[in-house]
């Protein structure tokens, strides 16, 4: 299962180096057996409100909103500053894309102030790495999680809306070790039973640096380790639309008490960006 997060997580970094070397204004043109040339000059639109700022801060032109057409069939109008969109199709739409936002007292913001043109520093960092495939090869069902992910699971107190799942990242029930009440063995999801993705799926979250816990009061506290501010985080797989789905992180260090929210923000804004033809 390690190796399998590892091949995860490079596909993730290959894909999101993809984006970056493949530019915001052209891209090559296709093969000739690809059928026309397509140059795809410019990857999207410019719209909104224009501001003008340099790369020191000092005003210089630009806009508000960048439209791009995805392969999963929709537009998106995405607000300068909390992510892009890239790897265009024979057809001129996107495939991949990264979104940046910064968890500020309740509040999901861009990563990056376009007014300013400074990067906001506030906050607990959340990303979103996400693919774009037509819905009939991508499409988002309604599931039920195999009850042997459940097995031994327990709620948090103080956060009783999230589910310990000792054993879910096993990936196989048959992996599962034989001294279930051993903790240094378990690798647990959590299961956040207040997040929903479009068709109602609660999502689970794995958290890189681990869950620590304490018997207290009679039972088991958890705590999320997250030693390191901006490098330790929780992902978790996220559908937003039909065709699009990807991966989250989030770096929050109250990651039980903020992770709901967060995500559910973060639904909130990515369906905000769709354009409704």
């Amino acid at each position: 299962m390690m190796a399998m997060r590892v091949l995860f997580r490079t596909a993730i970094l290959m894909s999101i180096f993809s984006l970056l070397i493949s530019g915001c204004e052209k891209s090559a043109p296709q093969n000739a057996k690809d059928g026309p040339n397509v140059y795809c000059a410019p990857f999207y639109k410019e719209t909104g409100e224009v501001v003008e700022y340099n790369d020191d801060g000092t005003l210089k032109r630009t806009t508000q909103f960048l439209e791009f057409q995805t392969a999963s069939g929709f537009k998106m109008r995405i607000l300068r500053g909390s992510g892009g969109l890239g790897q265009p199709n024979r057809q001129c739409q996107m495939e991949s894309g990264e979104f940046s936002f910064r968890w500020v007292s309740g509040k999901l913001l861009p990563a990056w102030d376009y007014k300013t043109g400074k990067a906001n520093q506030e906050g607990s960092m959340v990303e979103y790495f996400v693919r774009f495939a037509l819905p009939s090869e991508n499409s988002v069902r309604k599931f039920d999680y195999p009850k042997w992910m459940f097995d031994g699971a327990f709620r948090i107190p103080g956060h009783e809306k999230i589910l310990v799942l000792p054993f879910a990242d096993f990936g196989d029930p048959k992996l599962i070790p034989t001294d279930r009440n051993n903790r240094a063995l378990w690798r647990p999801r959590l299961f956040l039973e207040d997040v929903r993705d479009l068709v109602g799926n609660s999502l689970t979250f794995f958290c890189d640096s681990g869950l620590s816990y304490e018997e207290k009061g009679g039972a088991l506290q958890v705590l999320v380790n997250h030693p390191r501010k901006n490098a330790d985080h929780c992902m978790g797989g996220l559908a937003f639309a039909s065709g699009a789905g990807g991966r989250l992180d989030i770096y929050d260090e109250d990651f039980l008490g903020q992770g709901t929210a967060i995500t559910n923000a973060v639904i909130k804004e990515l369906n905000s960006y769709i354009i409704k033809e």
